[in-house]
């Protein structure tokens, strides 16, 4: 029942956010809880629920502060060509965790290396 407990929950990822990780699933889907955690520490996005994976606000955070993050969002999301273009003008580093489609996309990455031209290393052929 601890794990449950929102209110517990809560204090526990504010405390300590990859706490995230043992919470259940029903909070792990919580935006308010998935948020709290992803603020203090990006990497908790890999402990989120489904949900919260594909939550544009929440992964477009995590991944402003940790680029890495991008591969811890849904499918959904990164089969989004909308979202994938946010996340390049934001973080044109997520280049590297994108698929080979949109490493390949030429006007994904020419919008990437404009913002950084170390991208380029990482686009598709």
């Amino acid at each position: 029942a601890c794990r449950t407990s929102r209110e517990l929950v809560l204090m526990a990822v504010e405390k300590n956010p990859l706490s995230l990780q043992y919470a259940s699933d029903a909070q792990r889907d919580d935006h308010e809880i998935v948020l709290a955690a992803v603020e203090k520490n990006p990497v908790c996005l890999r402990f989120a629920g489904r949900v919260c994976k594909a939550n544009w606000d929440i992964v477009l955070r995590a991944i402003r502060r940790s680029p890495a993050c991008f591969q811890y969002a849904d499918d959904a999301c990164k089969g989004d060509r909308d979202f994938v273009r946010r996340a390049f003008a934001q973080t044109p580093r997520c280049i590297l965790y994108a698929s080979s489609s949109y490493r390949g996309d030429c006007e994904l990455v020419h919008e990437a290396v404009q913002s950084n031209p170390r991208c380029l290393e990482f686009a598709s052929d």
